[in-house]
């Protein structure tokens, strides 16, 4: 990408941006998601089945898939590419926290260490 030092031309990506979220929050259905051991673990949980039967994310109508990682910080992600994501850790036996780490990580890296997040 090129450096533009035009405030005008980073104005207008950043309405880009706005227009993209406000399409998001008007035009999708959102399945949200919140556990209350997240920040404590470092682990998401992804519902696929309960009791023998599919659930969660493999039967929602949503298109997208809402994440409260903490308060202030939400994963939305389009429902089939996380599906799809979250199936092939399932099939290869990868724990889905690996993924949840890093974002954590990243997260306590840029806000928590600043006392944004602090408790």
């Amino acid at each position: 990408m090129k450096y533009n030092a035009d405030f005008q031309y980073d104005l207008k990506f950043g309405q880009e941006g706005e227009t993209e979220i406000a399409k998001l929050l008007n035009d999708s259905s959102i399945e949200v998601k919140r556990d209350r051991q997240t920040q404590e673990t470092g682990n998401i949980y992804i519902e696929y089945e309960s009791r023998g039967k599919p659930s969660g994310i493999k039967t929602t109508k949503a298109n997208k898939w809402a994440y409260i990682l903490q308060d202030g910080c939400i994963l939305i992600v389009d429902t089939e590419l996380f599906f799809n994501i979250s199936n092939s850790f399932l099939k290869f036996e990868i724990i889905i926290s690996l993924f949840s780490e890093a974002i954590l990580s990243s997260l306590h890296s840029a806000f928590i260490s600043d006392n944004k997040f602090s408790k």
